[in-house]
């Protein structure tokens, strides 16, 4: 099937009540109106200001400790079930935070956090971004092999903070 575009699965959630943060949900869900219908706003918005928080963390600050604070959190027991959906929340961040780096920010999925975006994007060069992608691409292969998560985790964030 090929992708919903994001005007209809807008349309889809307003019509079915859910107006609040319809804009993000949409975009987030990537052409799948059952993933936009499915998601917790709530969760993806508390989730994202963390993933947020660590990508600042880590441009703006080197703060190599948050990290694995926000990776621990990650594969804490309570969140196991949403390890996946915290990679890809954060890799829909930083796939932004590349597209403003390289003044292409017409497609940002989390279009409402473009200031703050902006003002990342001009601590760190679009290859290093580029690089980040890569490393959760690494990642997600990694896990198909069952790699241990929270090695993964840590692994990505010191890359991330450029330690690696």
């Amino acid at each position: 099937f090929a992708p919903v575009p994001t005007e209809a699965i807008e349309k889809q959630i307003a019509a079915q009540g859910h107006t609040s943060n319809s804009e993000i949900t949409s975009r987030f869900a990537d052409g799948s109106l059952g993933r936009a219908i499915s998601l917790d706003t709530e969760f993806f918005l508390e989730r994202r200001e963390m993933m947020f928080g660590a990508l600042e963390a880590a441009i703006l600050k080197t703060d190599i400790g948050s990290l694995l604070q926000v990776a621990e959190r990650m594969n804490d027991a309570k969140n196991k079930d949403v390890f996946d959906d915290s990679i890809d929340i954060l890799e829909s961040l930083i796939r932004d935070l590349w597209l403003v780096s390289i003044n292409a920010a017409g497609s940002l999925v989390n279009i409402d956090q473009r200031s703050r975006l902006e003002t990342l994007s001009t601590a760190i060069r679009p290859k290093e971004i580029s690089a980040w992608l890569e490393e959760i691409e690494t990642l997600r292969q990694n896990l198909d092999v069952n790699i241990n998560r929270k090695l993964a985790a840590d692994a990505l964030f010191v890359t991330i903070a450029g330690c690696g």
